[in-house]
């Protein structure tokens, strides 16, 4: 129930009395009032702080979010890089045994099968890129595969060797490497189609 001054007079009390209990009223109200708004907007406020936490952790979130999938991109990209740069290394030393291979009279219908046997992790290139440890490559050539040589220019035969002798009996004189130099310049030849049909024949009676 309201206060009012229709009630104090009411109760006898002098006009002074009333507004004095009037105002103490007033007072205890308007500061009730001003309590409850303030606590009313504390409330507020710890509600907005509330929001704003959770906002801030949803941006924490998200970012870290964004940092995983950059550091997962980063390294993919590394990944990527590092694969490239390496079939590049590889394409480098491929061109440049391939280019050996060619100097040293290999036909390059042996070059794909060498390469396959080859311990790419062996050779280096210098920074022109030639090959450093020529050497080691020759040798290996030269081991496993130098009976795939071919020899330009033999008297008779395109070859730098001779046969070691002449007519019919030439060819089954030669050397395997020379024969196989003969069979590729001469694919026709009776000669050729009989060893290769049957590599135990043509040989020196």
């Amino acid at each position: 129930m309201a206060l009012t001054r229709g009630m104090l007079s009411a109760m006898g009390l002098d006009e002074d009395k009333i507004n004095a209990i009037i105002t103490a009223h007033v007072e205890v109200v308007d500061g009730l009032k001003a309590e409850i708004k303030s606590n009313k907007d504390s409330a507020d406020k710890a509600k907005e702080l509330e929001n704003e936490l959770a906002e801030a952790k949803n941006s924490l979130a998200e970012l870290e979010k964004n940092k995983t999938e950059y550091e997962n991109t980063a390294a993919e990209l590394a990944k990527l890089k590092e694969s490239i740069a390496s079939k590049e290394a590889h394409t480098r030393k491929e061109n440049a045994i391939t280019a050996h291979l060619k100097s040293v009279n290999i036909p390059d219908k042996w070059h794909s099968r060498i390469l396959k046997t080859l311990d790419f992790d062996g050779v280096e290139l210098d920074k022109d890129g030639t090959i450093k440890n020529l050497d080691k490559l020759d040798n290996f050539i030269d081991s496993e595969w130098g009976d795939t040589k071919t020899e330009p220019f033999v008297e008779g035969y395109n070859s730098p060797k001779p046969p070691k002798t002449s007519g019919a009996n030439a060819f089954g004189s030669m050397s395997l490497a020379e024969k196989m130099a003969f069979a590729e310049q001469h694919p026709g030849d009776a000669q050729v189609t009989e060893w290769l049909r049957n590599p135990t024949a043509n040989k020196e009676g």
